[in-house]
């Protein structure tokens, strides 16, 4: 009987402990020198480059929608930081199909440039206007949009 409890134990631990094979820490480059951010709850994910070492991601519920806000280090004391020694750079917002539908303002659609929908939610990223002095030479609109190309709804 001890061995059958100790056997089962060892199962349990082996079987536990291989579940997280083939997954990549999302605070860890890749392979393909990429950030691989998965949200689970909200049901995407998305690739950022390798110069977002450091990252930091914020979620932000309202009423309305949910933003899922990265932010990169930065050193420009002159750059309006939100989080300190932070900016922002890319924001994923979460709205319901409804919200979304309801919004008349052209403008802020033209903001957010919608990425995909399923279910009742409806998915739309923006990224910054204002970049940092020394993000200057590192952001690039090939940057951006692979972000936007590696977007998948989970």
């Amino acid at each position: 009987m001890k061995k059958l409890v100790l056997f089962s134990i060892i199962f349990i631990i082996v079987l536990l402990s291989g579940c997280g094979l083939g997954k990549q820490p999302m605070d860890q480059l890749a392979e393909d020198n990429k950030y691989h951010y998965q949200n689970r709850t909200l049901g995407f994910a998305l690739n950022l480059p390798s110069e977002f070492e450091y990252y930091q991601v914020q979620r932000k519920n309202t009423n309305h929608y949910i933003d899922i806000e990265f932010f990169v280090p930065t050193n420009d004391t002159a750059y309006l930081q939100e989080v300190p020694s932070y900016a922002k750079p890319v924001i994923v917002r979460i709205f319901s199909r409804d919200v979304w539908e309801g919004i008349e303002d052209d403008k802020y659609k033209s903001i957010f440039q919608e990425v995909g929908q399923k279910g009742n939610k409806v998915y739309a990223i923006v990224f910054w206007d204002n970049i940092p002095s020394d993000w200057q030479n590192k952001w690039s609109k090939d940057m951006k949009e692979e972000i936007i190309q590696s977007f998948v709804l989970k």
